[in-house]
C-alpha cells in the first residue's frame, strides 16, 4: 500500500522585539499505513496509521523545552466529532509513536496535538485542519508553545567595560553593567576562551534596574586577542549573552624570552668584552628604558612610546639616524619582520613592565601637547576616544552612554581636534570648555563624568599650558 506521512514541525510566536535565544522547536510525524501491500492499489474509506513523532531539542527558552516533554496526545476531529481524543502516545528512544486507528480519507479533519510535563501543564499544542487526498499523502502541522504571543521580560547587558589592552600576566578589572525589572535576581556566568576570571557564575540583586557585575581578570602569557562571553539570566528563565574580547599585548617578561632570548649569550650580566653591551636579564630593565646609551649616543637602548628613537631597534633593523657597526644578532640570523613589529609595537604602547605599567614618557618637554595629553588628558579616553566601547556607564544618574559623547577623541596623534575654538582656545582657558568642565563645581557637569575629580596638579598643568599658548611642542 501507499506511504501516508505527517510532518510535524513547530516554531514560536513571540511578541518581544528584543529577543537574543529564539527557541526553534522542530517535531516530525511519519504517518504510516498498516495495510497489507497485495499488489494492488484499492481506495478505502478509512485507514489505520501508526504515527512517530521525532522530538528535536530547539534552544530553550522561558525553561520549556522537548527535554520537559512527559506526555504527547493526539486527537481527530470530523466537524464537531471527535473520531480519536486524546491518543496516548509512548516515548521510545526519544521517539514518541502510537496509532490512529479508521482515520477517514477525502474528508477534512482537525488534527489536534497536546505535549504537557510531568505536572500536567501543557508547553506546546497544535490545531490544524487537513484532508486525506489518498493513501500516499503527507501533511505539515505547525506547532507552537502555549504561552505563544505572551510577552517575555528579558534581562539587558547593558556594557560590557574592560582595558582596551591587558598586558600579559597581569589582573586587571571586567565589568558588566546590567539590567532588567526594579529589584530583580539575574544570574550570569562566564566562559572564558583563555585568562582566568576571579569568578565565574553569580547572581547579582539589582539597585531599582540597574546593576554593576565587578570582576578581576588574570591575563595569560599569551600574546593575541580572546573571546570570552557573558550570560544573564532572569528569574523567568529568560536569557541573553554578550560576546566580547581581551587582546592580551606584551610586557618586559614576554619580549625578554620571546625575542631577546637569542640575545643573553653575549649580553647578560657576567658577558660585556666590549664595555659597551647590556643585559637583557629582567632586573635591567630600568638601565634599558628611557636611558642613554652608555657610550654617549644620542638615543637611549629603549625610548617608551617612541621606537623609531629606540637604538635597540636600529641596532635590530641594521639601519637608522645613528646606527653604527654590527647588525644585531652579530652574524645573523637576524629577527623576522614579525618579530621586529612586535617589539616596536610593545615600545610605542609604553614599554610595560613586568607588573603591567608603561613606562613614564620619555622626555616630553614640560609645557609640550604630549606632556599634558599623558598628564592629564589620557583619564579621559575612556569615553573620549574611537576605542570606547558602547554604551559607556554614567555612573552619576545611573543611566548609560548609547553613543560617543559630542566633543573629542583625546588621542596624541589629535592635538588639532583639542586645540580649536572651543575645546581648548588658546591662552584662554576661561573660554576653553576644557577647563571650564574640569573646575565645574556641579558633578554632573563636571569632567571627568562619574570619576574622581582631577587633582590641584593635574589642573595646573592644564591651566599653564593653555595660558602658554596651548602649544604642540
Amino acid at each position: 500500500m501507499g506511504l501516508i506521512g505527517i510532518v510535524l514541525m513547530s516554531f514560536m510566536m513571540i511578541s518581544c522585539a528584543d529577543i537574543y535565544e529564539p527557541n526553534e522547536l522542530t517535531r516530525t510525524l511519519d504517518v504510516i499505513p498498516n495495510t497489507e501491500d497485495s499488489g494492488t492499489v484499492q481506495k478505502k474509506e478509512f485507514v489505520d496509521i501508526s504515527v512517530k513523532i521525532n522530538l528535536i531539542q530547539g534552544m530553550n527558552r522561558n525553561a520549556r523545552s522537548f527535554s520537559d516533554v512527559t506526555n504527547v496526545k493526539v486527537s481527530v476531529k470530523d466537524g464537531s466529532t471527535f473520531r480519536i481524543e486524546n491518543q496516548a502516545f509512548t516515548k521510545n528512544n526519544n521517539v514518541w509513536e502510537g496509532t490512529l486507528a479508521q482515520i477517514p480519507v477525502l474528508k477534512e479533519l482537525t488534527f489536534i496535538t497536546s505535549a504537557t510535563d510531568a505536572s500536567g501543564n501543557e508547553l506546546f499544542n497544535s490545531s490544524t485542519n487537513y484532508t486525506l487526498q489518498s493513501e500516499s499523502s503527507s501533511i505539515s502541522l505547525s506547532l507552537k508553545m502555549s504561552n505563544d504571543g505572551d510577552t517575555y521580560k528579558l534581562p539587558k547587558i547593558e556594557q560590557i567595560s574592560r582595558p582596551t589592552t591587558i598586558p600579559a600576566g597581569t589582573t586587571k578589572p571586567v565589568n558588566f553593567y546590567v539590567s532588567g525589572t526594579f529589584n530583580e535576581t539575574l544570574t550570569w556566568t562566564i566562559e572564558s576562551q583563555t585568562g582566568t576570571f576571579s569568578s565565574t557564575t553569580g547572581t547579582i540583586t539589582l539597585e531599582g534596574t540597574l546593576g554593576l557585575v565587578s570582576l578581576q581578570f588574570q591575563s595569560p602569557e599569551t600574546i593575541g586577542a580572546f573571546q570570552h562571553s557573558i550570560r544573564v539570566v532572569n528569574s523567568d528563565g529568560n536569557a541573553i549573552k554578550a560576546m566580547f574580547d581581551t587582546s592580551i599585548v606584551d610586557t618586559w617578561k614576554t619580549i625578554q624570552s620571546s625575542i631577546f632570548g637569542t640575545c643573553v649569550s653575549c649580553h647578560n650580566n657576567t658577558t660585556d668584552a666590549s664595555g659597551n653591551g647590556l643585559s637583557f636579564a629582567l632586573d635591567r630593565y630600568t638601565t634599558l628604558v628611557n636611558n642613554r646609551q652608555i657610550s654617549s649616543r644620542a638615543l637611549p637602548y629603549i625610548d617608551s612610546r617612541k621606537s623609531k628613537n629606540s637604538y635597540v631597534i636600529q641596532k635590530l633593523q641594521g639601519s637608522g639616524s645613528l646606527y653604527t657597526g654590527a647588525r644585531m644578532p652579530k652574524n645573523g640570523p637576524y629577527l623576522s619582520a614579525a618579530q621586529i613589529t612586535r617589539l616596536t609595537d610593545w615600545i610605542n604602547a609604553g614599554a610595560i613592565d613586568v607588573n603591567g605599567d608603561a613606562a613614564a614618557p620619555n622626555n616630553y618637554p614640560v609645557g609640550s601637547w604630549m606632556y599634558v595629553q599623558s598628564k592629564v588628558f589620557q583619564i579621559c579616553t575612556a569615553c573620549h576616544t574611537d576605542n570606547a566601547i558602547f554604551p559607556v556607564a554614567n555612573p552619576v544618574d545611573g543611566g548609560f552612554f548609547n553613543s560617543k559623547p559630542k566633543g573629542i577623541s583625546f588621542d596624541p596623534d589629535k592635538y588639532f581636534s583639542v586645540v580649536n575654538d572651543s575645546t581648548v582656545r588658546p591662552y584662554e582657558p576661561n573660554n576653553s570648555k576644557a577647563w571650564t568642565r574640569v573646575i565645574e563645581t556641579d558633578v554632573d557637569k563636571r569632567m571627568p563624568y562619574g570619576m574622581p575629580a582631577l587633582s590641584a596638579e593635574q589642573k595646573q598643568i592644564m591651566k599653564d599650558w593653555i595660558n602658554a599658548g596651548a602649544k604642540k611642542k
